[in-house]
């Protein structure tokens, strides 16, 4: 649930959220109660006070499901152009999960991975951090997902961190500029911070300057490289941190998210 109160954060007043259940052919009891399934996923959602469409979507296959049903959705004209993953319990899930990711990204959607530690507080005064590193777009859209979130009552006195890294004092001015151009673009209030790198462990000084972050924003890599590794680096970041959202910007960065969450049977 902490998940989908996420979302329908993001998607306040000028995004629609679709929640989808996959079930295949094999699990026969869910198949009979499919339409039951879908308006208990309402009920649930009733009692914790929020809004989103649900569907069932029967399915061959998990994996290859989760790519046809996230490549195509959409409603009433309407284009899904975010899709919304939990981050995966086990090594095999997780591994899984980057291999979806890289082939969704080739349908110009964008993808959120999302994990949560512990709710978020109920203090008026929270933060969100942004970890910038200038490629890939990513920046831009974790600062639209930073503004949507601000939007909420119980967020609109929330400072947003815009934290980045640089080999040298040239490369930091460089970065200060760029960034500073970007939340002026984008009229987002936004305290920037680059650091001058004094250690290779990066990941290290992400967790140590985000410990007590409510929400923080990180680039999620693009192309394939090596899933294990790329595994090993995103759990030591969640293990570590309150709440994380990994972000990768497909090419709809000046869009408002039209987001689609995926659940497993």
């Amino acid at each position: 649930m902490p998940l989908i109160k996420l979302m329908e954060m993001l998607g306040q007043n000028s995004g629609l959220l679709t929640i989808s259940k996959l079930i295949t052919f094999e699990d026969k009891d869910e198949l009979i109660k499919r339409n039951t399934i879908a308006f208990e996923m309402q009920k649930e959602l009733a009692k914790e006070g929020l809004q989103a469409l649900t569907e069932v979507n029967v399915v061959n296959d998990l994996k290859q499901g989760i790519l046809q049903v996230s490549a195509s959705h959409g409603i009433a004209g309407i284009k899904t152009n975010t899709v919304v993953f939990g981050w995966a319990s086990t090594l095999e899930g997780k591994i899984q999960e980057l291999q979806i990711v890289n082939k969704i990204a080739a349908s110009g959607k964008n993808v959120l991975i999302a994990h949560f530690n512990s709710p978020f507080a109920e203090r008026p005064d929270k933060r969100i951090d942004i970890w910038w590193r200038g490629e890939d777009r990513n920046g831009d859209l974790m600062l639209l997902l930073s503004y949507l979130i601000r939007l909420n009552r119980k967020w609109k006195k929330a400072v947003i961190n815009i934290f980045s890294v640089a080999d040298s004092e040239k490369e930091k001015l460089e970065l200060e500029r760029l960034i500073r151009y970007s939340i002026s673009e984008a009229r987002i209030d936004a305290e920037i911070h680059v650091l001058i790198k004094d250690s290779d462990d990066i990941v290290g000084v992400l967790i140590k300057k985000s410990k007590t972050a409510d929400i923080v924003f990180c680039g999620l890599a693009r192309g394939n490289g090596t899933f294990e590794k790329r595994t090993e680096i995103i759990e030591r970041i969640v293990n570590s941190l309150n709440v994380v959202v990994f972000t990768q910007n497909n090419g709809m960065e000046n869009d408002i998210p039209v987001i689609f969450s995926l659940t497993k049977a």
